[in-house]
């Protein structure tokens, strides 16, 4: 069982209420079975435009035609056409995007490169969800979003956008990757992934380094991913209330890990920054950059 949805819009983008869709099997041409719901309510057979213009059906796998006649509620008459082979084939996703070629009287391909686009009949478009060769416009889709799976499925292709993520993240300052873990007043961090990119920002306050290791580096875990194997990143700290600091301090992501270590910048070079450089129950760490995932 698959729902299908469209809509029916005039050449100048006004939606056509009352427009009459009969959903047909293909081929056969035979009025077809179809529901409200995912197969429990059955459904008018034709269908009529709503106010948007919209309509939708459930039906079970298999090929269909829509037959698109009649005069909309604002007297727009429509010639009669038909969009041919709508495949329904995935019964585990009710949103899946079908491609479909329409065919019927005086109808032409918005680009002879089309497999499915905008067919025009009558003064009439017909507007699919894909277009294939032409401008992808979601602009009439007023949800105004695109969903991704929760699990990224990559993509080698690189014009293919295949994540995007937004959430927080906990930042925990410790003395090793695996070590101990200080206190703060607020710990928080932001983060938006789109495609292997990752921004993020950062924001500790009032560190308090209690059962720390006061000789060892300063670590601070919890990105949301890990960075790729195959670079490393730096990133200048804003930090309030350090010691032992004669220079800038910056942040370092490792190749393969989750993880910044910082380090202070010297005329003199560079050498990480201690555990003690940190003025327990008083310092500020904000943190603002981005990688690769």
């Amino acid at each position: 069982m698959q729902k299908y949805t469209d809509v029916v819009i005039s050449q100048d983008g006004a939606a056509l209420e009352g427009i009459t869709v009969t959903v047909k099997t293909y081929p056969g041409a035979v009025t077809a079975t179809i529901y409200s719901d995912d197969g429990i309510t059955p459904a008018t057979n034709p269908l009529t435009t709503d106010a948007n213009g919209r309509f939708s059906f459930y039906a079970a796998d298999g090929h269909y035609s829509l037959v698109v006649s009649g005069t909309s509620v604002n007297g727009t008459t429509i010639t009669t056409y038909t969009i041919d082979d709508i495949l329904l084939e995935d019964p585990s996703d009710e949103n899946a995007i079908t491609c479909t070629t329409l065919s019927g009287t005086d109808t032409t391909d918005a680009t002879s490169s089309t497999e499915a686009a905008i067919k025009t009949a009558g003064g009439l478009a017909v507007a699919k969800k894909l277009f294939v060769g032409t401008l992808l416009d979601l602009s009439t889709n007023t949800a105004g979003q695109i969903k991704f799976p929760a699990t990224q499925n990559p993509s080698a292709d690189s014009n293919t956008l295949d994540d995007y993520e937004e959430g927080t993240f906990t930042p925990v300052v410790k003395d090793a990757a695996t070590g101990n873990e200080a206190t703060a007043g607020t710990a928080i961090g932001y983060y938006i992934k789109v495609g292997k990119l990752v921004t993020f920002t950062i924001t500790i306050v009032n560190i308090t380094t209690a059962g720390l290791t006061g000789t060892n580096q300063v670590y601070i875990t919890g990105l949301p991913f890990n960075s790729i194997a195959s670079f490393a990143y730096s990133y200048h700290v804003y930090a309030a209330s350090t010691t032992s600091t004669t220079g800038s301090i910056s942040a370092l992501i490792d190749p393969g890990t989750s993880y910044l270590t910082l380090v202070n910048n010297t005329t003199t070079g560079v050498s990480v920054l201690p555990v003690s450089g940190l003025t327990s129950g008083a310092a500020d760490l904000r943190i603002t950059g981005h990688y690769y995932a």
